[in-house]
């Protein structure tokens, strides 16, 4: 299930048209299990922001599914959408940018122990 939407992906590349539309949809999925393994989650996070707790060895005890009706973290989906952007534009140079600019809106978010193993 994709969290971020092909509308919200298509206004902010102010895109109109529907040629691209499977294109951006499988780069939605990407940019999501990119942020997920950035994140050193399972789950997108969700407002409001809950940790999942952390083994001794860096592995997540338990997180929980988010329901249907929490919005994930506006920081989050903003990241997603820049790295949707950074694929769609296919510039080696603004993927690094947008990839520095997605990781520090997502940052936040991250499993700090997960993160620095």
């Amino acid at each position: 299930m994709s969290y971020v939407t092909l509308t919200q992906v298509k206004e902010a590349l102010r895109q109109t048209q529907s040629d691209d539309d499977n294109l951006l949809t499988r780069l939605i999925a990407s940019a999501e299990a990119e942020c997920l393994r950035f994140l050193g989650r399972t789950e997108l996070p969700t407002l409001p922001v809950e940790y999942p707790e952390v083994s001794s060895d860096g592995s997540l005890i338990d997180e929980e599914v988010p329901s249907s009706e929490d919005p994930v973290a506006p920081d989050v989906v903003n990241g997603i959408i820049l790295m949707v952007q950074a694929d769609y534009d296919g510039d080696p140079l603004m993927r690094d940018k947008l990839r520095s600019a997605a990781e520090a809106l997502w940052m936040p978010y991250a499993v700090r122990d997960r993160l620095w193993l």
